[in-house]
């Protein structure tokens, strides 16, 4: 009986702990080339955006912002393709 509480427990946990690691909550993906010529990307995951990065993506340098917004990082201006900017688009 203890076995099966103690097995349960730990799979409790186990399951906590992936579902806490594997982005479910998302974040801002924030890509510069040039200091105040950023673009962001809401929404986001930390692999999508590391993935950006690793591509040098728009010639830029990404960064993810867990649990941020673009709007929450200061990027007001809207563009039609639904990222946001420091800068008009």
């Amino acid at each position: 009986m203890v076995g099966v509480r103690l097995f349960s427990v730990v799979l409790f946990l186990g399951f906590g702990s992936l579902a806490a690691g594997c982005g479910g909550s998302g974040g801002a993906c924030v890509g510069e080339s040039s200091p105040g010529n950023g673009l962001c990307k809401d929404g986001w995951d930390k692999a999508e955006c590391d993935e950006w990065d690793e591509d040098e993506i728009n010639d830029s340098s990404w960064t993810f912002h867990s649990g941020d917004s673009c709007e929450d990082l200061g990027y007001s201006y809207s563009c039609s393709d639904g990222s946001f900017a420091d800068n008009p688009c």
